[in-house]
């Protein structure tokens, strides 16, 4: 061969020194080569899902602490409602049956404080009377 001539002494030993060497037989498992091959090849979904769940974990924390912020800077509203002597003759009654009528007949007297439910009258209904 004509890469031979060009090797010196010490290239040869070398080169024989490689030779002598025989490759030591792989023992490879191959339950845990598909183990490792499966998992890799996974690394990338799980990774996209670990980011989203990071970023949902933060819009969420960041949503719960942004109100709390807001209302402990506000002061709080107080109302205050004033009535003139005249105002009782410009107001309506309200009928006993508005959910406002209802809610202070609770309050005061309890259920047995609502008023009476008007049901009207059912006539007796025929299939003549459809034709």
């Amino acid at each position: 061969m004509s890469h031979e001539d060009n090797l010196n002494p010490a290239d040869r030993e070398f080169e024989d020194a490689l030779r002598s060497l025989s490759p030591k037989t792989a023992r490879i498992d191959p339950v845990a080569a598909a183990f490792c091959a499966g998992e890799r090849s996974a690394r990338r979904t799980t990774r996209r899902w670990q980011a989203v769940a990071a970023v949902m974990v933060l819009a969420l924390v960041s949503s719960w602490l942004i109100p709390s912020f807001d209302r402990a800077t506000t002061s709080p509203h107080l109302v205050v409602q004033l009535q003139s002597p005249d105002s009782a003759a410009v107001v309506p009654a309200v009928d006993a049956h508005s959910v406002l009528a209802m809610q202070e007949a609770i309050r005061d007297r309890g259920l047995s404080g609502l008023p009476r439910a008007e049901i009207p009258t059912v006539r007796a209904f025929d299939a003549e009377d459809m034709f």
